[in-house]
């Protein structure tokens, strides 16, 4: 299988998302990651839910464009040219885009104690939303539904939790409907999409989802 290239990005035509991956976990230990991603013009906020990680801080960069993120219950602008931290265990949305231009952004996650496995986690859980949208599988709003959504988030614990429900009780009502949606075919991960492994992220031939 090939591996995507950093010049090449995931695009998600339902939010109106594109990125790509420029440092993956595997490089660094298990300590970070580095990823660009751009959104359309007024899109992005509603892509994912306020989460939160428990021991990771991520670091935005504006390369471009105007933009808004949501720091606990403030909402913050950010502009071309100014970083933002998004502290550990803070419930947060990145950097959407906030005007009539698009925005480019640089996102650096670094874990501390390093966690390899749940970085690859939230990458590769990332990677299936895109995957799905491509494939028609999601909602207007970008997401999945719930069986889907309930095994995304059950994997990427205990690296990412939802922002508003108490972590244990998303741990276990989040492990409960995975099994359910095992039986009925979602998985975590699928080829088709691409997968994170410790050579980087493998495509199939066909894939047509990077450009």
């Amino acid at each position: 299988m090939p591996i995507m290239t950093s010049d090449q990005w995931f695009s998600n035509p339902v939010t109106g998302m594109r990125m790509r991956m420029t440092v993956l976990p595997h490089q660094t230990a298990g300590r970070s990651f580095v990823a660009e991603y751009s959104y359309q013009a007024g899109r992005g906020k509603t892509a994912f839910p306020p989460h939160l990680h428990p021991n990771t801080t991520e670091t935005f960069e504006i390369l471009k464009g105007n933009a808004r993120c949501l720091v606990g219950s403030e909402e913050r602008p950010v502009k071309a040219g100014e970083t933002i931290v998004l502290p550990a265990n803070v419930a947060h949305i990145h950097p959407w885009s906030d005007g009539d231009e698009p925005i480019l952004a640089r996102q650096t996650a670094v874990c501390d104690p390093p966690d390899e496995a749940g970085l690859v986690a939230a990458l590769q859980a990332a990677i299936t939303i895109f995957g799905l949208a491509n494939a028609g599988k999601v909602h207007p709003n970008g997401r999945p539904g719930l069986l889907q959504l309930a095994l995304l988030a059950h994997g990427t614990i205990p690296q990412t939790y939802l922002g508003a429900v108490p972590k244990a009780v998303q741990t276990v009502a989040t492990g409960a409907v995975s099994i359910v949606s095992r039986v009925t075919g979602e998985r975590f991960a699928y080829p088709e999409y691409g997968i994170v492994t410790d050579a980087g992220i493998e495509l199939p031939e066909d894939f047509k989802f990077a450009v």
